[in-house]
Formats: C-alpha cells, structure tokens, sequence
C-alpha cells in the first residue's frame, strides 16, 4: 500500500469512528454509556482534538506548498491566504473549544466566531485567486468555464439562503445573534461558489491529481457550509440536541480539507 492509500485509510477511518461514536447520541444518548462514559464534555473534547489536529495538518502543509512557487508566481499568494485561512481556523476552534470546556453557556456571538468568519474572508480571497490563475493559464474558453459554474451556483445558493435565513432574520433573538447566524451561511455560499468554479476548471484534469485535489476540498467546503447552516438554523430554533450531527459535519469537513492539501503536496513529490 502506497503511503497516500495509507492516508486516504486514516483520513476515511477518522471520519467514519466519529460518526460512529457522536451520532448513536441522537437515538440512545439517555443510556448509562452515552451518559457516564461518552458524555458532552468526552464528546467535547474529542471532537475539539480532531478538529484542532485536521486543521493544524491543513495550515501547516498549506504553508509547506507556498515555497513550490516562485516569488512573482500568482499561484504563491493563493496558497499564502489558504495557510493563514486555515491557521486563523485553527486559532477560531481553539478559542471555541476553551470557552466551551470552561464556561458553563459560553457567549453567542464570541470573539471565536469573528476569527470563524475571518478565515473563511481569507479562503474566499484564496480561491478566488486560484480562480484567477487557472483561467490566466487556460484562457481559452475562459468566460465559459467561469460564468456558466459560478452563475448557476450562485442562483442555487442564493434562493436557498433565501429561505433559510428569512426565520432565522425573523426570530426573536438579539441582534448580534441574528446577525453572526446570518453571516456563516453567506460567507459559505460564496466560498463554495469559488469551489465550483475551481473544480468545473479543473474538469478537464478530470481523474487525475490536480481534479483530485479540488474534488476533496470542494467536499470539505460543501460539508463546512452544511455545519455552517445547521448551525445557524437549528440554534435559531433552540434544537441543541442535534448537535452530534454539526460536529460530524465539521469533523468530516476538517478532514477532508487536511487530505485536500495533503494531496496537492504530493503533488510536488511526484
């Protein structure tokens, strides 16, 4: 077995014991197990480690790609910004994960949840350069290959944030509240906007590295927005019980973007 089939392995047994281990909470979280051994505060922690560890692989090997391009390159400052995007996420979780283990109702909106929205600026700058040099090294067709993908999910995600934010804009919470459970799911819709784009460029690399690479990152955007947005609305409607799914949601997105970044390193190893 080759030593990416091996991390394809850890990555997939990783995803697959959280689920394993958070979602059976939503059927029999009242049995003696889920409640004197796999409690919220064992859950808490594992899933804050997890994710800590799958963000801290994403930032540092973003960081390890940037010196792969050339000062002067435009490949090197996208790379730059999904390093800091990844790192200020890193930042963003740690702080969460401290104020849930410490305090017994940590604050909504927190200082974690501006470094949140923070990152994904700096992902949403990062792809949107990455946008930038694919269609700068493959223009011809480059209007197509741009508009067609971004326009159609831009109409998809825009009715869909429509109906999902008119409750949450609507319900009777403090602004501040409103307004961060706003912000997470039009942050994302722009990010997987970007995320489309990049992986209807790369069609053409389709079943090789370079599709590869955007396919998984693309899946991590897409399961990043789904906690995002189950987020915003299940706290909107106070279902606190359905929590096990956002974690495993973001698990698995963390996941999946450490594994994206790795393979494009290995791109460079090749």
């Amino acid at each position: 077995m080759t030593h990416s089939r091996r991390l394809d392995a850890v990555f997939a047994a990783l995803m697959l014991a959280v689920a394993a281990l958070f979602l059976p909470r939503l059927f029999v979280g009242d049995s003696s197990f889920f409640r004197r051994t796999l409690d919220e505060r064992a859950v808490l922690v594992i899933g804050s480690l997890v994710k800590l560890a799958c963000l801290f692989v994403a930032a540092l090997w973003a960081g390890r790609i940037v010196p792969h391009f050339e000062p002067g390159n435009p490949a090197r400052p996208a790379w730059r910004l999904m390093q800091l995007g990844f790192g200020c996420y890193f930042v963003a979780q740690l702080t969460l994960s401290s104020l849930n283990l410490t305090l017994a109702k940590p604050p909504f909106p927190s200082p974690a949840d501006a470094l949140f929205l923070l990152a994904t600026g700096l992902l949403i700058a990062s792809l949107a350069l990455a946008v930038r040099v694919y269609v700068g090294e493959h223009p011809e067709g480059s209007p197509g290959l741009v508009l067609a993908p971004a326009c159609t999910a831009l109409v998809v995600l825009a009715a869909f944030d429509y109906w999902l934010l008119r409750p949450i804009v609507h319900a009777e919470a403090p602004t501040p509240e409103i307004v961060a459970n706003v912000a997470y799911p039009v942050f994302d819709s722009v990010l997987l906007v970007l995320a489309v784009t990049l992986l209807r460029i790369t069609l053409h690399f389709r079943g090789g590295h370079i599709w590869r690479v955007w396919l998984t990152l693309l899946a991590g955007f897409v399961f990043l927005c789904v906690g995002d947005i189950a987020f915003a609305f299940l706290s909107t409607m106070g279902m606190s019980h359905l929590d096990p799914i956002m974690d495993v949601m973001f698990v698995w997105s963390y996941a999946l973007l450490a594994r994206g970044i790795l393979y494009q390193h290995e791109l460079f190893a090749v």
